[in-house]
């Protein structure tokens, strides 16, 4: 299990990438309804505008926090390196 550290350093790595990926646009879509078209309805808590930027949302933060996890030689990796030395 990784120490407190490395634990903080992947978060602010995975803090970086949710942003980067935000700011691309990357998890930007149309949300369709059962028949394929632009979902305008004013149901639930998932349908229309709202909904769709809560599962983009989702989606960004889901794929940051697994790209930081599964990255160890990124952004986290060169932060948790520098501080340990420093920390020493």
């Amino acid at each position: 299990m990784p120490d407190r550290l490395a634990q903080a350093c992947a978060q602010f790595e995975a803090l970086i990438l949710r942003q980067m990926l935000s700011d691309s646009g990357i998890a930007h879509s149309t949300t369709l309804d059962v028949d394929g078209g632009p979902d305008e309805s004013e149901g639930g808590a998932l349908s229309g505008r709202a909904g769709a930027d809560m599962v983009q949302s989702m989606f960004v933060d889901t794929l940051a926090q697994t790209v930081a996890a599964a990255d160890r030689s990124g952004l986290g990796r060169i932060l948790e390196n520098s501080l340990r030395g420093i920390l020493k």
